[in-house]
């Protein structure tokens, strides 16, 4: 799930250039035309790779590099930025910022590739290393993909290093499907962890960009973005220019590089915080990027927030590529037939890919005790059991009459005379005490 976007030397069919002309459609036919693309190009007879530019790749060179080697790592291959850029366009334009902006950030590569060291990823950063067989086979279902080859992808689950998987090439369309069949696995994470209440005050445009976000770095991951999570709350409840700068301030990820000598290197993916902040802001700002209009007011200032300096009276593809220097970097070992190894951190910690949010569980413990447990945040809560309540007591009762039978006039003290017809009509006369 990492952001390799970069330009590309690629010898265009006439197919692309007519899809340029038609991005304005808002429909599928978009990705229909890239397929015949992808075919097209296989039938091509193979040319000469040509080596990237400087600002294809970047200039700069890390520890244990050698610059000017051309040996491709065959693990990484080149990302089909034009390609990814016509979905991207094709999809902004029909009003699916989502699958758009996966397109845009995470480029396209028809075969499986080594996703920086992280498992192995194919289309639009689907890493099919880090999903359950079930999620792989559910979603290569929906985007058509054929039978063999679902078996194919099903058994990546959980493998992380080796040789590339082969026998796995999907289209366009396919990745850009496969891309919309993910998204519920991510977007009910993304709810949890900003509320419902504020997802509900989002726009579909910034809905898409958070959902992204979560996928890329994974729920668990996503869930340790706290200033994040505080600033998308904040602009929800006020959405003002400034609390959406601090939300794209927060949108961050960091890396660290692995060199073959041993060393490491932090660098920061500042391209992904560019096209996503502008997203969350404004889609005129992103369109601006794709070369699709005039930079809006307020550009600038997200440029700023992600640490790019862009002259909006041009173009703003190569002075992005100019200054995207994480992204070079991991473009310069690659040219050199290294395969990038990359981890990622949050807030300077290793994080590791995780399906499972913080906010998925609790910790039950059993009364005061220090038995304690995670369990499902929606698992209900034992009740403790009533404590036994002391029985009323009934309150004394005063001893009934007693009656003694006496002969008449012979009650004593303390006594009265009272009488009482009998069954057999006879009075019968009594003393009574009291």
């Amino acid at each position: 799930m990492k952001s390799n976007n970069k330009p590309t030397i690629l010898a265009l069919s006439i197919a692309v250039l007519f899809l340029a002309g038609c991005n304005e459609k808002k429909d599928d036919s978009a990705l229909d035309i890239l397929n015949n693309v992808q075919i097209e190009k296989k039938a091509e007879p193979s040319q000469p790779t040509a080596v990237a530019s400087t600002e294809a790749t970047g200039s700069n060179t890390g520890p244990g590099s050698t610059a000017g080697s051309s040996k491709r790592a065959e693990s990484y291959p080149r990302n089909s930025a034009s390609i990814s850029r016509q979905v991207a366009i094709a999809e902004i334009e029909a009003g699916r910022p989502y699958t758009s902006i996966v397109s845009e950030v995470e480029g396209f590569r028809a075969r499986p590739y080594s996703d920086v060291g992280q498992g192995f990823a194919v289309g639009n950063g689907w890493n099919m290393s880090f999903q359950s067989a079930a999620n792989n086979r559910a979603w290569a279902t929906k985007a058509g993909i054929a039978e063999p080859m679902i078996k194919s992808i099903v058994s990546i689950n959980g493998r992380m290093q080796g040789a590339v998987p082969a026998g796995i090439e999907i289209t366009p369309a396919q990745a850009t499907a496969v891309a919309e069949a993910m998204r519920p696995a991510f977007e009910g994470p993304a709810i949890k962890l900003f509320g419902q209440s504020t997802w509900n005050k989002l726009q579909e445009h910034q809905r898409g960009v958070l959902v992204y976000h979560v996928e890329k770095v994974g729920p668990g991951g996503a869930a340790k973005y706290k200033g994040l999570i505080k600033a998308v709350q904040t602009y929800a409840n006020s959405p003002s220019e400034a609390n959406a700068q601090a939300v794209v301030s927060h949108i961050e990820y960091g890396y660290k590089i692995k060199y073959p000598d041993g060393t490491f290197k932090q660098m920061y993916d500042t391209r992904s915080k560019l096209y996503m902040g502008a997203l969350f802001v404004d889609p005129q700002q992103y369109r601006y990027l794709l070369g699709k209009a005039m930079a809006p007011t307020g550009f600038g200032a997200t440029a700023k927030t992600a640490g790019f300096n862009i002259d909006t009276s041009k173009a703003a593809a190569e002075q992005v590529a100019a200054q995207d220097t994480y992204n070079n970097e991991i473009e310069s070992l690659a040219e050199q037939g290294i395969t990038p190894t990359v981890q990622q951190q949050i807030d300077g910690k290793a994080n590791s890919y995780s399906m499972e949010t913080e906010q998925q569980f609790k910790t039950v413990c059993i009364g005061s005790t220090s038995l304690c447990k995670k369990v499902p945040a929606d698992t209900p809560t034992p009740t403790q059991a009533p404590k036994p309540q002391p029985q009323a007591q009934v309150p004394a009762t005063v001893a009934p009459k007693v009656e003694i039978p006496r002969v008449q006039g012979s009650c004593k003290d303390g006594q009265h005379e009272e009488s009482m017809k009998m069954p057999n009509g006879q009075t019968m006369k009594y003393c009574v005490i009291g």
